[in-house]
């Protein structure tokens, strides 16, 4: 739904922007790719899915390798390298196992994002209260400033 929005109203603005402005015809071409793009994800949505879990298991398996090469590279600069090279360690793990089994890739990337979504929550409901306790600190700190300047 995303890539259809995007591309209307990237389309929409290539069109309405002057014929001489440069990137209209990158705007056009924009456009017309996500319009396609979210044409064929509605069109074929098993497809997506599976194109979906292979492309983050590449990009597990990619991650990882530079990761561990990190890990190497930096091993003189760094305290605990061996970290860097079990977290490259388990994201190629997590990567061929996305392609060996993309039902189970499926399962965990559907758990990876509501664990995110948990934890994101939390994190931002404590970041209120945080600011929420800062306004009133705020107020008070400003309240006692200004009532030492009336005084005078």
């Amino acid at each position: 739904m995303y890539a259809a929005l995007d591309g209307v109203f990237a389309l929409i603005t290539g069109l309405e922007t002057p014929k001489d402005t440069p990137g209209r015809g990158s705007l056009i071409l924009r456009g017309l790719i996500g319009i396609v793009a979210s044409v064929i994800a509605f069109s074929y949505p098993g497809i997506t899915a599976i194109s979906l879990l292979f492309l983050i298991g590449a990009w597990a398996i990619f991650s990882g390798g530079v990761e561990i090469g990190a890990a190497f590279l930096l091993r003189n600069e760094l305290t605990n390298e061996f970290l860097l090279l079990i977290a490259g360690g388990l994201s190629i793990l997590f990567g061929v196992l996305m392609f060996m089994n993309p039902s189970a890739g499926a399962l965990s990337v559907v758990w990876l994002i509501g664990s995110y979504a948990i934890v994101y929550g939390i994190m931002l409901l404590t970041l209120a209260f945080k600011l929420k306790r800062l306004g009133g600190d705020i107020r008070t700190a400003t309240g006692d400033l200004t009532g030492s300047l009336e005084q005078r």
